[in-house]
C-alpha cells in the first residue's frame, strides 16, 4: 500500500512541477491512434452497429492494459524499481489536475440556451484533436 501511495504522491509532484506532458509517444496519443486504425478495420469489415462498438471497446481496453501488463512484468523481472519508474510514468502520463477540456475549448462558448452549436462545435473537435497530436 506505501508504495502505491509513494507512486502516486511522486505522479502528483511530477504534474505539479512539470505540468501536463506533452509529447509524440504520450500512451493516450498512442491509445488513440490504435482506437482509429482499430475503428477503421471494423469500419472495413462492415462492423458497423453494436458488434464493432463491442470488439473496439474490448480489444483497446484489454489490449492497453495487455501492453502495460507485459512491460511491466518485464521491467521488473530486470529490477523492481524499473518496474516502479514504469508505473510512474504510466500515472504521470495520464494523471490530469488540470482542466485540459477548457485549455482546447471552452465549453460554454459552445452552448447557447442548452443546445450546441454546430460551427463551434466543429472548431472545439479541431482544437481538441490538436491538443491530443490526432
Amino acid at each position: 500500500m506505501e508504495a502505491q501511495f509513494a507512486l502516486l504522491l511522486a505522479a502528483v509532484l511530477l504534474d505539479a512541477l512539470l505540468g501536463d506532458p506533452n509529447y509524440p509517444l504520450h500512451p493516450i496519443r498512442l491509445l488513440g491512434h490504435a482506437s482509429i486504425a482499430l475503428e477503421r478495420q471494423c469500419f472495413a469489415r462492415g462492423w458497423n452497429h453494436r458488434l464493432a462498438g463491442a470488439v473496439h471497446g474490448l480489444v483497446v481496453t484489454l489490449g492497453a492494459l495487455a501492453v502495460w501488463w507485459l512491460v511491466h512484468l518485464s521491467l521488473a523481472a530486470l529490477h523492481p524499481a524499473l518496474a516502479w519508474l514504469w508505473d510512474l510514468y504510466i500515472a504521470y502520463s495520464l494523471l490530469c489536475t488540470r482542466d485540459s477540456p477548457t485549455a482546447c475549448c471552452a465549453p460554454e462558448i459552445c452552448w447557447t440556451m442548452g443546445v450546441a452549436c454546430w460551427q463551434c462545435w466543429m472548431t472545439c473537435r479541431r482544437r481538441a484533436r490538436s491538443c491530443a497530436g490526432w
